[in-house]
C-alpha cells in the first residue's frame, strides 16, 4: 500500500466515506474536507510538494494551497477538526 492508499483509507474511515470518493470531483462538505485533510497530512507528514499534490491528484496548486490553508486554520481553530486530525494520525502512527 502506497502513502496516498494508506493516508486516504485512514481518512476516509475517520470520515465515513468511501475511499475511492476522495478522488471523485463531488463537492459535498463531507467529501471535501476529507480531501482536504488528505492533501495536508500528505504536505506535512510525507513531504509531498504542492506540486506532487496536484499532479497526483490531478487538480491545480492553487487549489492544493487553498485546501492546505483551509485545514490548517480549522485545526487550529476547531476542537472537531483537531480531534479528527489527531486521530488520523495516531492511527497512521499505529502502523
Amino acid at each position: 500500500m502506497n502513502e496516498i492508499e494508506l493516508v486516504g483509507t485512514m481518512v476516509a474511515d475517520c470520515f465515513d466515506i468511501e475511499y475511492q470518493e476522495l478522488f471523485t470531483v463531488k463537492r459535498f462538505a463531507e467529501i471535501e474536507t476529507a480531501r482536504r485533510f488528505m492533501y495536508y497530512i500528505l504536505n506535512q507528514h510525507y513531504n509531498f510538494s504542492v506540486t506532487k499534490l496536484s499532479e497526483d491528484f490531478e487538480t491545480t496548486d492553487t487549489s492544493i494551497i487553498f485546501s492546505l490553508k483551509h485545514i490548517a486554520h480549522c485545526i487550529k481553530e476547531s476542537e472537531l477538526a483537531k480531534k479528527d486530525y489527531f486521530n488520523i494520525i495516531s492511527k497512521l502512527e499505529q502502523l
